[in-house]
């Protein structure tokens, strides 16, 4: 048992104890232990695994599906998919700036719920003032996004 413990310790410092390796292997490795972990909590469930994450593919359109309605296919699927995708990608990347700057941002899910809102609040407003014509609605709503997000990143915090 001894034997073998020590055997798995080697194969893991080599692996990504190595200095040229470790910039891409402890990203590989995490996310390999994290499907391991997903699929040992599916399997607890009494589900089973393979078919989840399958499921998990077909829902973002990498995966073909049996059946789509509609006429939709796979391309379908896959830029809906990148559509729900794109807003986390740009809440990342403003976490990802914070910190390199040497900020630490939590709030980035707050400002972009109140960007969000106030976008919908605007955007309804406008629709409702200049009839149906949704052209006029998307330069004010991308400068009134960008605003409610920089207002809510002055916020103070405020205890509820």
């Amino acid at each position: 048992m001894k034997n073998k413990n020590n055997f798995l310790h080697k194969l893991i410092l080599q692996t990504i104890g190595h200095e040229k390796r470790q910039h891409y292997m402890i990203p590989v490795f995490t996310i390999l232990l994290s499907l391991l972990f997903g699929i040992l909590v599916i399997a607890l469930l009494g589900k089973n695994p393979l078919q989840a994450y399958y499921n998990l593919l077909q829902g973002s359109g990498l995966a073909p599906k049996a059946s789509y309605a509609g006429h939709k296919g796979m391309i379908t699927d896959f830029t809906s998919f990148l559509n729900a995708l794109t807003p986390m990608l740009f809440a990342a990347l403003a976490v990802l700036i914070a910190l390199k700057a040497g900020l630490f941002n939590i709030g980035v899910s707050g400002q972009m719920l109140a960007g969000c809102r106030l976008h919908r609040y605007h955007s309804h407003r406008l629709l409702r003032s200049s009839g149906s014509d949704r052209q006029a609605v998307s330069r004010p709503d991308r400068l009134c996004h960008r605003r409610a997000g920089r207002c809510t990143g002055r916020l103070p915090e405020t205890p509820f």
